[in-house]
């Protein structure tokens, strides 16, 4: 948490100040290969060793607590962000095996179904900061297993691999832009365009002459996840978690979901007020004159009294309005409506892959051999394109597939309008306000660039502050 050369700063910060303000007592391990330890690598997503690490970690602060005459009640509780996230989970697995009761557990954005977001990779679905997570995902899987290379350009394009272990991790001291800027991997290219996997993004340019990775490993990669697929039924049976559109975006982020009569009670006096008069012009159809106008303006001048500074943004995006709310109709797979619409799509793994970088990816995927003893609550956004939410639609998905409850284990999209007796109805009206906020302020209405703006922060920085919320309610409930 003090350690300035960890990425993960922050976000451990963010932890910290959400529940130690709150008299939890906080522990919050570095990551092996960073700080003072000793190991000449990261073992990113290595399920095994941040498992045991972070139970150790624990260990280590009861023995502090002793010297320092601190008492604690014995209640542990675990949240991450990202690969904190799956870490809190390696670590649930881990402890449970040591014996070591745990009340609650919160991933935040989890990596968790790390072989489904590799597979998804092949697909043309890519992460966005790819070219960063990749030389984490090779080097922490090569020292786990040793069989993914043998030498750094089997892997990497000729350019960027600089010593026969390949690109240095961890990136200490860096951000993805340091890296980036120093020409340690390209900012977005990661496959060359000989592998021929789609771009499905409309805003990131993840193929080209600068690639990271060397052709034959790409397609080698690509190849073997078209022949040997792990989650293919997943991938068309969940179709509508993927696709970043503009209009989706515009939809979800611009406001829409605040003009819902189900959610006025649970926003801020100051909002509520101008959704329920924006409300009353929709269910009228008329504009405040008492005029009748086509349901495009309707909605421009409601969204207007909800966010009255971006006026002229709203105008211009309500010119493709019916494409916009047209999203208002389809499916969101994280709305749970039974046991039985997440059973029908969760993936077997009964698969078999060749291709010795997916076996890692497998072997690490934290939805094998494993249901959590404790409640746990996977919280995070539909439109993340960092860690993709699907990942935790699919680790509840396998976990209702094995019978397990949503007591047992509960999924929370802020971008979903919660059923009006949810515990996070006024997170997600709080966190809706700040989304549209940061939407317009990026200027995501009228620009590609802006949308790519909002998306590049939506990880780190626009959902991870509600989900800590979340998970704080979520502990008290489970003390």
């Amino acid at each position: 948490m003090f350690d300035d050369q960890q990425p993960a700063k922050m976000e451990a910060m963010a932890v910290a100040a959400t529940f130690a303000s709150r008299g939890y007592i906080v522990i919050a391990p570095n990551y092996g290969g960073y700080g003072e330890s000793t190991m000449s690598y990261h073992p990113y997503l290595n399920g095994d060793l941040l498992g045991k690490d972070s139970a150790d970690a624990l260990s280590a602060a009861y023995s502090t607590f002793n010297a320092m005459n601190v008492v604690a009640n014995g209640n542990v509780y675990l949240t991450g962000i990202s690969e904190g996230g799956y870490s809190t989970m390696a670590a649930n697995k881990e402890l449970q095996q040591r014996g070591q009761q745990v009340k609650a557990v919160v991933p935040i954005s989890s990596p968790a179904a790390i072989s489904l977001l590799v597979d998804q990779t092949a697909h043309g679905n890519i992460s966005n900061g790819g070219t960063f997570f990749m030389p984490l995902l090779l080097n922490s899987w090569q020292h786990q297993s040793g069989d993914i290379f043998q030498n750094s350009n089997e892997v990497y394009a000729t350019k960027y691999a600089n010593s026969p272990d390949g690109i240095p991790t961890p990136f200490k001291g860096m951000s993805f832009q340091d890296v980036v800027n120093k020409k340690i991997v390209p900012e977005e290219q990661l496959f060359p365009d000989s592998s021929n996997v789609p771009n499905k993004s409309n805003f990131f340019k993840f193929s080209g002459p600068d690639a990271l990775l060397s052709d034959n490993f790409s397609k080698d990669f690509v190849a073997d996840t078209e022949n040997n697929s792990c989650d293919s039924d997943f991938f068309d049976k969940s179709k509508e978690g993927f696709p970043f559109e503009p209009d989706r975006i515009k939809f979800q982020a611009g406001g829409f979901q605040l003009l819902n009569a189900a959610i006025i009670s649970i926003l801020p006096s100051s909002y509520s007020q101008a959704a329920a008069t924006a409300i009353d012009i929709i269910a009228n159809l008329k504009d405040p004159s008492g005029g009748s106008t086509p349901a495009g303006n309707v909605i421009k001048n409601a969204l207007k009294l909800i966010f009255p500074s971006q006026a002229d943004q709203i105008t211009n995006m309500i010119g493709n309005f019916t494409d916009i709310v047209a999203y208002e109709k389809k499916p969101l797979l994280s709305v749970d409506h039974t046991a039985a619409t997440y059973a029908s799509i969760a993936p077997k793994f009964n698969c078999t892959p060749k291709n010795t970088f997916r076996k890692a990816a497998l072997r690490n995927d934290l939805r094998r051999d494993w249901i959590p003893p404790n409640p746990m609550l996977m919280c995070g956004g539909g439109l993340d394109p960092t860690v993709p939410f699907i990942s935790s639609v699919a680790t509840i998905a396998n976990l209702r597939n094995q019978g397990v409850p949503s007591s047992m284990a509960d999924l929370l999209d802020l971008e979903v309008i919660p059923s009006p007796n949810s515990p996070y109805a006024r997170i997600f009206g709080l966190f809706k306000i700040y989304e549209g906020i940061s939407f317009y302020n990026d200027n995501g209405a009228t620009q590609s660039s802006g949308i790519k703006k909002f998306l590049t922060n939506y990880h780190a920085g626009t959902v991870s502050p509600f989900c800590l919320m979340a998970a704080k309610m979520y502990f008290d409930t489970n003390n």
